[in-house]
């Protein structure tokens, strides 16, 4: 191969290289985005069953275990 590269092949591989990162920036950004989303819908959900275990309580009392029948 040559090593002489034309101006044209320098400027395109330059700027092959800048969307490369860029890309990359972008990619990095939305996975950590992902990631908080799934987190903060994690604890929403937890609190949500929480706030629904408590009204539970409250309206039928606490859970009370089923006297269970002797096998045969």
């Amino acid at each position: 191969m040559s090593e002489r590269v034309s101006a044209t092949a320098r400027a395109a591989r330059a700027a092959g290289r800048a969307l490369r990162d860029a890309g990359r920036a972008v990619g990095r950004s939305l996975r950590d985005a992902g990631r908080a989303a799934g987190a903060a819908y994690a604890a929403v959900r937890s609190s949500f069953r929480a706030t629904g275990a408590e009204l539970r309580r409250a309206l039928f009392g606490a859970p009370r275990s089923r006297e269970r029948e002797p096998l045969p």
